[in-house]
């Protein structure tokens, strides 16, 4: 594949769009040339000044397949920050399906990630391009965890039969149109998408020996703190679960976020509260029109990014009664390590595809760029360490 450009970034004027342009433009992670597209010149244009870019510019219309088209066809690959994807996000997967380009996204939106697989895994296939969703935050750092504990006991010799991942999270808040994927997701919701393995294949034999989920307030006995739902498990969950399906690995995985007692306890009481509002589509989408109105994307200021901090620990459990912890640290905010995880895949599917290593169809994060990505994002800021206890404790 001989393409004009690297990369081009879709959806660059949002507010993800515009970090991941920044990252980009610091070459922090070498590319080739790369360029900007959106659906307004004038945007694009104070865009590309405000940040002092000096790249092609390119619009589209999702309405008009030829205008995407004329994009996508000039890249290795594409990476897409243009949602809400339920909304927006399908026209510019079948322009990359259509044009044999690579692709990755910022969605959470589990969703979308559904409906693709349906409609272009096995065209993807075919045509030798991958297509992965989920490049942000929102699931790379459950991905990419999940991915080294699995690593860690196979050179072991075992088998891991459960993961639970515990988030221990500052951050700075969400941007617009993260709120407005929760919401879009709520809309799109179907009766394929309650189950818990919707992402996963259709081989039952290798779906997780259970397919939990974090409900109420835990006591967590072997990191002695408590544990509460996390708001992304829905999305992360589905996606480390499809990744397992595709590596083969029967385990179970869960999330959940720990703390003291009283910030745990207003967690779950909010999350459930927020959770039932939103089920009530007239109130949802009041609440979005009134709150988020859709235009120029806002989110977190830089002030208040800058005590962002996280750490996933996830605890695994063997077929040999082993228990490994993979503890997971990002230092910078989630909006910031978006930009470096999106641009890392996109690279990753670059490399892959240059020397004819691209694993192709729907995939996710780990499963489609294994060490390749784990290695850009150690190499970026993410921290991993491993430890192995050989007594049998409890991950629950």
């Amino acid at each position: 594949m001989s393409r004009k450009f690297d990369i081009i970034v879709l959806g660059a004027t949002g507010y993800t769009g515009k970090l991941v342009c920044e990252m980009l433009k610091k070459q922090t992670i070498k590319t080739g040339a790369w360029a900007i597209a959106g659906r307004s010149q004038d945007k694009l244009t104070k865009m590309s000044q405000a940040l002092g870019l000096s790249v092609p510019t390119f619009t589209f219309d999702v309405e008009k397949p030829e205008t995407l088209d004329a994009v996508c066809s000039q890249a290795t690959v594409v990476i897409s920050c243009a949602g809400p994807f339920n909304l927006v996000g399908m026209p510019v997967v079948d322009s990359c399906v259509r044009c044999g380009t690579h692709y990755v996204d910022s969605t959470g939106e589990f969703t979308f990630v559904r409906k693709v697989i349906e409609k272009h895994h096995d065209e993807a296939v075919k045509k030798n391009i991958v297509m992965v969703s989920c490049c942000g935050f929102g699931c790379v750092p459950s991905d990419v965890g999940n991915y080294i504990l699995h690593k860690e006991a196979k050179q072991r010799g075992e088998e891991v039969k459960s993961v639970c991942c515990y988030y221990d999270m500052k951050v700075a808040g969400a941007s617009d149109g993260t709120v407005h994927s929760v919401g879009s997701t709520f809309d799109a919701m179907t009766r394929k998408d309650m189950d818990p393995c919707s992402l996963n294949g259709s081989d039952a034999s290798i779906r997780p020996y259970s397919a939990p989920s974090r409900k109420g307030m835990w006591y967590h006995w072997a990191m002695g703190t408590f544990s509460a739902p996390l708001a992304p498990a829905g999305s992360n969950e589905r996606v480390v679960r499809r990744t397992n399906y595709l590596m083969k690995s029967r385990a179970s995985y869960v999330e959940a976020m720990v703390g003291g007692f009283f910030p745990m306890l207003k967690n779950t009481i909010g999350l459930y509260l927020l959770g039932a509002i939103l089920m009530i589509a007239p109130v949802r989408r009041w609440l979005l029109n009134k709150f988020f109105p859709l235009g120029p994307q806002n989110g977190p200021s830089e002030e208040l990014k800058k005590n962002s901090r996280v750490c996933a620990t996830f605890v695994g459990e063997t077929d040999k009664k082993n228990v490994l912890t993979t503890t997971l640290v990002e230092n910078r905010d989630t909006y910031d390590a978006t930009a470096v995880y999106l641009v890392a895949c996109a690279v990753s599917a670059s490399d892959l595809a240059k020397s004819n290593k691209i694993v192709p169809g729907v995939l996710t994060p780990c499963s489609a760029f294994g060490e390749k990505l784990v290695t850009l994002c150690l190499k970026n800021g993410m921290e991993v360490s491993t430890t192995i206890n050989t007594e049998d404790k409890k991950t629950k």
